[in-house]
């Protein structure tokens, strides 16, 4: 599927800021399988995608900071109204992301 931040089958759509890059009009869309973060910087338009599956961990400080622990060792600390509602979302999807990959425990060695 084309990147599309503005899917019909998104949960939750919210404006967003945080400082490296610092973006205008950042929007922050969760959608069926990833978070998308969009906006504009200086040099022109931002775009990415982040697969629940990437996400390691995710913490809401008040309700009006997200702060998500990526797999890469990255941590994103997006500012925004509802952050307490994100990380429920983001809670279920990553769970059920989660449960769709087969575990490895059950696998035995040759």
């Amino acid at each position: 599927m084309a990147f599309s931040p503005f899917h019909s089958s998104c949960a939750l759509r919210s404006w967003f800021a945080f400082r490296d890059p610092a973006l205008l009009f950042a929007r922050a869309t969760l959608a069926e399988d990833n978070l998308a973060l969009t906006g504009w910087t200086w040099r022109g338009r931002y775009q990415r995608q982040i697969p629940f599956d990437r996400i390691l961990h995710a913490d809401a400080r008040g309700d009006d900071e997200l702060i998500l622990w990526l797999f890469d060792g990255e941590t994103l600390r997006l500012r925004m109204k509802h952050a307490r509602a994100w990380k429920a979302h983001l809670d279920t999807q990553m769970e059920a992301s989660q449960s769709s990959v087969p575990s490895t425990a059950n696998l035995r060695k040759p």
